[in-house]
């Protein structure tokens, strides 16, 4: 009678932990299946422009990038684009913190500007990470390549590298019409280097690297023509100033009154004769 009651007691035990085993399998599928649908709630509101809908799966709270800058490019994506398509494959998805999700995505866009009807693709391998609220999956971080956010260089800083994405290209953007601003002398500066900073005036984006040309033009006083190159590293959005000055010590002295400087990017430009200028000291 006890070795039955044993039989009994260790069978139902067993029982018990098979089912355990059981629903812990399906709540974890079940996780993933609605993180994955979660993703496509984002990529449906991106296409769709729909704003509100979009930034309903993301956690402004627990958003571990900068919130302000990312919400500020998904805007300004709308505003000067029209995302025409995203197709996405989910090639991974691992728990993190037990309920919260890493979602490893490759995908491939096409936009189009609005200002100019051009039009774009791009593709990428990226990582997205969610976090379970109270039932609900939100977005708090973004890695790898950039899908969202693409006007702005300010937010794709904020996104590091993962293993495996693509690696950016020499055609992978626009740079139209750029110029250098606010060009002279400072001759307080070392070596009294001449500067400037790099502004688009037209329409597309920029990530890469622009050669610089000075040549000083015969004054009349003797100058000697100097040519300088080099390579400086830009960030532009359409119609924005960068921001960046660029030093050259191209030796700037009092006899030094005119200047060309040529710009010579490294991939597309719409129109390279517009990427030079001269000015008068």
């Amino acid at each position: 009678m006890f070795f039955v009651v044993f039989l009994l007691i260790f069978g139902v035990t067993l029982v018990a932990d098979s089912a355990y085993d059981r629903t812990v399998t399906v709540l974890d599928k079940t996780r993933d299946q609605e993180v994955q649908e979660t993703f496509r709630t984002l990529i449906a509101a991106y296409t769709d422009e729909d704003a509100r809908s979009f930034f309903d799966v993301v956690s402004e709270d627990r958003f571990e990038q900068d919130y302000i800058t990312f919400s500020d490019a998904v805007y300004n994506d709308f505003r000067l684009y029209d995302i025409m398509q995203v197709d996405f494959w989910f090639e991974g998805i691992v728990p993190v913190n037990q309920v919260g999700r890493i979602v490893t995505v490759r995908w491939e866009e096409r936009y189009e500007s609005l200002e100019s009807s051009e039009q774009f693709e791009t593709r990428g391998l990226s990582r997205f990470t969610f976090d379970e609220i109270d039932g609900k999956f939100y977005l708090i971080r973004i890695e790898g390549n950039n899908l969202f956010g693409i006007s702005s260089a300010e937010w794709g800083e904020e996104v590091p590298p993962v293993a495996g994405q693509e690696a950016k290209t020499s055609g992978g953007g626009l740079l139209a019409d750029i110029r250098p601003v606010n060009a002279r002398c400072e001759y307080r500066s070392p070596d009294n280097a001449l500067v400037f900073n790099i502004e688009n005036i037209g329409v597309g984006t920029a990530d890469g690297q622009v050669d610089y040309k000075v040549t000083t033009l015969d004054t009349g006083n003797s100058a000697i023509p100097v040519t300088k190159t080099g390579l400086t590293q830009v960030y532009l959005s359409p119609g924005e100033t960068s921001g960046e000055i660029v030093h050259i010590n191209s030796g700037c002295n009092t006899q030094l009154t005119d200047v060309d400087l040529l710009l010579q990017p490294r991939f597309l430009d719409s129109n390279s004769a517009n990427n030079s200028v001269s000015f008068s000291n």
